[in-house]
This record gives C-alpha cells, sequence and structure tokens, in this order.
C-alpha cells in the first residue's frame, strides 16, 4: 500500500516514523493514543488529523475521545485519542499503617498498595472501554519517571486488550 505523502491526515511521509508495515492486522486497524492529560490528546488530534476528527466521551466525562481516520504503519487505520489526568492508582499505606498515633518515622519503610478508589476507577474503566479490541496503543506520557509510572498503570489497566507492546519516545509536542 503507498501513502501519498501530501495527505494530511496520516501520521507522517517520514519513513522513520511510519515504521515497519506489518501485514497481519485487521483493515481498518485501531490505534488508541493515550495523553497525560486532555490538552495534549487535543494538541495531537489537531496535528494529526488535519481538523477532521469527531469529538465523545466515555466513562469518565472529564476525558474526552478524539477519534478520525488516517495511515498507521501502512494500513489505513481510525484513530481514538484519549487521556489521562496523571495517575490512574492511588498509593496508600496498608490498614495497619494509618493509625496517627504510630510513629511517622516508621512510614519510611512501611509497603504501600497501589488501589482505585471511587475517583480513579472511571479512569481506569474509561481505559479500559477505550483500548477494547485495538490493534496498535501508542501512549503520549512524559519522559520522566512519573510519566514511566503513569505508563505501566495505563498498561496495568488496559493489558488484556493490547497485543503487543512496543515503545516510543518523543520529545516534545
Amino acid at each position: 500500500m503507498k501513502t501519498d505523502p501530501r495527505n494530511n491526515n496520516q501520521i507522517s511521509s517520514l519513513s522513520y516514523a511510519a515504521g515497519p508495515r506489518i501485514e497481519h492486522v485487521k483493515k481498518p486497524c485501531i490505534v488508541v493514543m493515550v495523553a497525560e492529560k486532555p490538552s495534549i490528546a487535543l494538541s495531537i488530534t489537531e496535528a494529526l488529523s488535519g481538523g477532521k476528527f469527531t469529538k465523545t466521551t466515555g466513562f469518565a466525562r472529564s476525558l474526552p475521545i478524539y477519534i478520525f481516520n488516517g495511515i498507521f504503519k501502512g494500513h489505513q487505520a481510525t484513530f481514538k485519542v484519549t487521556s489521562v489526568a496523571g495517575h490512574v492508582f492511588n498509593r496508600d499505606f496498608p490498614a495497619q499503617f494509618q493509625d496517627w498515633h504510630q510513629d511517622p518515622e516508621g512510614l519510611f519503610d512501611a509497603p504501600t498498595m497501589r488501589k482505585l478508589d471511587k475517583s480513579s476507577r472511571p479512569v481506569a474503566n474509561h481505559l479500559a472501554n477505550v483500548s477494547r479490541n485495538l490493534d496498535f496503543m501508542v501512549l503520549w506520557l512524559d519522559c520522566d519517571k512519573e510519566g514511566e509510572n503513569i505508563c505501566f498503570e495505563v498498561l496495568d489497566v488496559c493489558k488484556r486488550n493490547i497485543p503487543k507492546v512496543s515503545p516510543v519516545s518523543f520529545k516534545s509536542v
């Protein structure tokens, strides 16, 4: 399949960004992109869609889903771009360390638990729903320790929906 580099509705006309062609995906393939915050999801969508996209909402109403068509790795694709708003999971101490009468110095060595609570559960449900039936997932997260942590949180929520994980890095959007 040959793509027209003048078409503004493709990932990139640069060969390194297009990546190797993968011939065994369904057509059109579904590409889910997750950004670290809603404003970045919109910027990504505007840049990649040529301004031709629709906006919808999912489980987390504050996290829009932008949908557009284009080319990904040489294939027709439907893109779904959404975001998180920081971390997906919350961290807390186990019950035995939540006593305010306990010496605070003991908390430095205390274990922590990752959990979904009332505020984070809609974000996890949103990601799980958006990632259903995907062929590719692209994570647009900051290249720092926090971005890496959020990356693994997103992957943990979506792992049963992801056929293969490939690393990507970027400098700015």
